[in-house]
């Protein structure tokens, strides 16, 4: 038998040797706090200055948690005192971020500017978005949300808000949202490119609780289209059954609102204390007709 040469015997030691020394480094950084604290080190100071954290602790491998974080823009500030994050790391070979499960408390947004009203006519609307990488989130909660800047008549707190599966890359896709506050609660789910002319799928429905002597109200709504036209329906089903719909041009711009269209089908339940109010919508010159919406079983009325 050929014995084997002496170099070539110590050139495979020597690279064994080089892969465990690689693998225990790799394992080392991936699995203990001091390679996260290690991977922060060098990551933290190329973060822009708009982006702050107070403390990063767990294993890069996840779960992550962050203090402290907050993100200024010119317009928009966001502040969460805590957020676990656990992620796939191995799925960035892939170019795809895979978050596992968010879990964030005590988040502040605030709107620090308001764009001024857009003026009649067709609007070019915002450029085309993308990220380098896709994104996508398992389950994420947050806890305790405070909204600050908003025009008046909207909420100003949000008890706690959870999504289940969502992505974005070009399309953002929500497989549902459910938000829980103070007035009610709320289910979204859809779809919006950020790209084009914005196409977008959505649909709503929820419960909202309006202060006495009113009922409460149970709704549903749906809306599809994109920048240049638009169709929407709405939907109450307590205390009365109402369904309204209209189809918009030029939705940034709002240059018409057109082929509105509302009736009562009957009432449901008791009578409220108070008749309710019914919602009007304001027309413009007249535009495309809408297709027919129908409400899923197992309703069985339809408006069109």
């Amino acid at each position: 038998m050929k014995r084997i040469p002496r170099w070539l015997r110590r050139l495979a030691l020597t690279l064994f040797v080089m892969t465990a020394v690689v693998g225990l480094g790799l394992t080392a950084l991936l699995s203990t706090a001091s390679g996260l604290r290690l991977a922060w080190g060098i990551v933290g100071p190329l973060l822009p200055s708009s982006i702050t954290v107070e403390a990063v602790s767990g294993r890069l491998a996840g779960p992550v948690e962050m203090e402290g974080f907050s993100y200024t823009s010119d317009r928009l500030r966001i502040a969460v005192r805590r957020a676990t994050i656990d992620w796939d790391l191995g799925s960035l070979w892939s170019r795809i971020v895979d978050v596992r499960a968010i879990d964030a408390h005590d988040v502040e947004l605030e709107l620090l500017d308001h764009a001024p009203p857009a003026r009649p006519g067709a609007s070019s609307g915002p450029a085309p978005y993308s990220l380098p990488v896709e994104v996508r989130v398992g389950e994420a909660t947050v806890r305790s949300i405070s909204l600050g800047g908003l025009p008046g008549g909207f909420p100003e707190t949000v008890d706690s808000l959870e999504l289940l599966e969502g992505a974005y890359r070009s399309e953002a896709s929500i497989g549902a949202l459910r938000v829980y506050g103070p007035d009610g609660s709320l289910r979204v789910s859809g779809r919006l490119r950020t790209d084009g002319r914005y196409p977008f799928d959505v649909e709503v429905s929820g419960t909202l609780l309006p202060p006495e002597p009113y009922a409460e109200v149970e709704l549903e709504a749906e809306a599809s289209g994109d920048l240049d036209a638009m169709r929407a329906m709405v939907g109450v089903h307590r205390p009365l059954e109402i369904v309204a719909s209209a189809a918009v041009r030029d939705v940034l711009g709002a240059r018409t609102i057109c082929e509105p269209s509302h009736r009562t089908l009957r009432k449901v339940g008791p009578a409220p204390r108070s008749k309710p109010r019914a919602a009007s919508i304001p027309c413009g010159s007249p535009g495309p007709a809408a297709s027919p919406l129908r409400r899923r079983a197992p309703s069985t009325w339809s408006w069109s």
